[in-house]
């Protein structure tokens, strides 16, 4: 929509891990990120909405067919990591257990994750709305206790953002207010 109201702008979008987009909002290279737990980095953060972080497991795992996976379970499974810069809300919640389960894979690409869990090589945790737009076979389960994320906006500094900028935030805002509803 941003764009068909401002054919004129000009957006690039670059993806990175954590350590990237901190870099880059460190540097003011980019005008804003879109990024998970940005609460206390060295930009302003402006929340915009929780995102549950669910169990992946193969749909032949004794736990697909549970309704909700402890999180003290995963200590006993071969688990397959986000490769690190990737891996911070997982990093996050197994630091909660009284020790790690087994990494027994770590990947960067979260289609190479999904796959490998739903081939039973191991489970995983990762975003509900990443899932949500994979088509995939495995099975994704409410992690107990509820374990999220927050997405949301950061900007070098808010009073120093371009007119340009502050109207593409908006538009992203009302974005996510209509797809969360």
């Amino acid at each position: 929509e941003f764009q068909k109201d401002y054919p004129h702008v000009e957006i690039e979008i670059t993806e990175g891990g954590s350590n990237t987009i901190e870099t880059i909002m460190a540097n003011r290279e980019a005008d804003l990120c879109i990024y998970a737990g940005g609460e206390g980095k060295d930009f302003e953060w402006i929340p915009l909405c929780e995102d549950r972080m669910l169990a992946l497991v193969s749909p032949e795992h004794p736990l697909a067919r549970a309704e909700s996976v402890p999180l003290s379970a995963f200590t006993e499974e071969e688990f397959i990591m986000p490769m690190p810069g990737y891996d911070g809300e997982v990093r996050f919640i197994l630091d909660k257990l009284d020790h790690w389960p087994r990494i027994l894979f770590s990947a960067c690409s979260d289609y190479t994750i999904i796959n490998m869990v739903t081939e039973g090589l191991g489970v995983s945790i990762l975003p509900e709305l990443l899932l949500k737009n994979y088509n995939h076979r495995a099975v994704a389960i409410p992690i107990a206790p509820a374990q999220e994320r927050v997405l949301g906006i950061g900007v070098p500094q808010l009073k120093s953002a371009s007119p340009v900028t502050r109207n593409f935030m908006r538009y992203v805002e009302q974005y996510v207010s209509e797809k969360m509803g």
